[in-house]
């Protein structure tokens, strides 16, 4: 799938995208994640070179990024009634994923595979 695809897919909360899963179903699908995942890497490969970032695809990234990390807030929050189904035992990796995806994106950098604990089951 096209990585603008995936990105507005999750921007516009599209049936099978990662933040569809955690918005209309309350679930974690994993497939769905690496998707995310894998897409701001890709896109990290195309613009690194580039001066500036489309204020457009920006604003998709950061809306996004910020939608799981607050889901992920809510599903632990004892204040709130949101839950997450299918969560992996361990979400830390998958955090630390979105936090090395996001901020290589922002800054133009890419991370080699071997420092994830987490392995890319896509790669």
């Amino acid at each position: 799938m096209k990585i603008s695809k995936i990105l507005s897919d999750n921007y516009n909360c599209v049936d099978g995208s990662f933040v569809y899963y955690l918005h209309e179903m309350s679930k974690f699908n994993e497939t769905a994640f690496w998707d995310y995942y894998n897409s701001l890497v890709e896109l990290t490969q195309t613009t690194k070179n580039k001066g500036s970032l489309d204020r457009e695809i920006l604003h998709f990234v950061c809306r996004t990024y910020n939608y799981i990390l607050t889901s992920f807030m809510w599903h632990f929050s004892p204040q709130d009634l949101y839950s997450i189904s299918n969560l992996p035992d361990e979400i830390t990796p998958y955090i630390e994923r979105l936090e090395f995806a996001f901020d290589g994106f922002i800054r133009g950098i890419l991370f080699d595979e071997e420092i994830f604990e987490l392995k890319n089951p896509m790669k």
